[in-house]
């Protein structure tokens, strides 16, 4: 597909090679010696394209996902009237990580989110943003760094409904060696329905805008239900889709239940579940837009401690 754009204007940039760079790892963390690696290749690629060919921003695409028709159009539309125009936002991300068939509305082509927690797997970066983290950049796993508090400063990032990449089946054999590939990563949805992102209105994704729209469809729209009522609600048959549920919950225990119940992602990274905002996950089950969130009263942030240990 990158080629199919790009076929003509492809640079191939090549440095030297960890081995023989002779980079120094921490006896205890060889066994990740390929996250290592991995984050050196980042940073050395992206100082040459931002520091010396001075490009505004950059698609980080890893070589085992697949794009859908409409990548380019979704970046495109969202760096132009999203990233530059709201500080509040860091990255632009392609990936749904509970982008499971049975997890979403396979009709939503549209469907863009904010979320508090960073998704990876295609996503786009600001000269900007590197500028400020750039001279900080880990010398390993760069992913979970780039999600701490101190990079995110409360920022987020888009995110689709449907995914714009996918797994390709050499991500089997990635530097995880698989972990999750079978089960999950490989069945994520690719979105198959072009749309032009630079047609649509995206001003309801604006920080103000955004809160307001978001935070009153899950709090005053949505029916409240109980987590013992849920199954009832998600295995009967409707006459009409996306109605709004949301199920509440105050403990890590009750989180725990709910996405367990619900079969969405139940890790964390830095006290922030896979898709959040403010806390709120969304899902879509049996015409159901559901939403797992906090309770209002209750809820004082994200808590570091909250650890998903399978």
């Amino acid at each position: 597909m990158i080629t199919k754009f790009f076929s003509k204007n492809i640079t191939y940039i090549k440095h030297i090679s960890p081995l023989e760079d002779n980079i120094v790892i921490e006896p205890s963390m060889l066994k990740y010696k390929t996250y290592y690696y991995i984050s050196r290749h980042y940073k050395l690629i992206l100082k040459h394209i931002f520091d010396e060919l001075n490009y505004e921003a950059v698609i980080i695409l890893e070589d085992d996902l697949d794009v859908s028709e409409d990548f380019f159009s979704y970046f495109n539309a969202t760096y132009h009237k999203l990233l530059k125009k709201d500080k509040s936002l860091y990255c632009i991300s392609a990936w749904n990580d509970n982008g499971l068939p049975e997890l979403i509305n396979l009709n939503f082509y549209i469907g863009l989110y904010r979320t508090d927690f960073f998704p990876g797997l295609g996503w786009l970066m600001s000269k900007n943003l590197w500028d400020e983290i750039g001279s900080q950049w880990p010398t390993g796993f760069w992913d979970d760094w780039i999600r701490k508090p101190e990079q995110r400063k409360d920022r987020m990032c888009i995110r689709p409904e449907i995914s714009r990449t996918s797994m390709t089946k050499f991500g089997a054999v990635g530097a995880s060696k698989g972990y999750f590939f079978n089960a999950f990563l490989s069945r994520i949805k690719l979105n198959e329905i072009y749309v032009d992102f630079n047609n649509l209105d995206m001003s309801y994704l604006l920080e103000d805008n955004y809160e307001k729209y978001y935070m009153n469809m899950v709090y005053n729209i949505s029916k409240l239900v109980s987590f013992n009522n849920l199954p009832h609600y998600i295995n009967q048959s409707i006459s009409q889709e996306n109605h709004l549920l949301r199920i509440e919950y105050t403990t890590f225990k009750e989180y725990q239940s709910i996405t367990k119940l619900l079969n969405v992602m139940r890790d964390f990274k830095e006290g922030v579940g896979r898709t959040a905002y403010k806390g709120i996950i969304t899902t879509y089950k049996n015409g159901l837009r559901i939403f797992i969130a906090p309770n209002k009263n209750n809820w004082k942030g994200y808590n570091r401690s909250w650890e998903y240990i399978p």
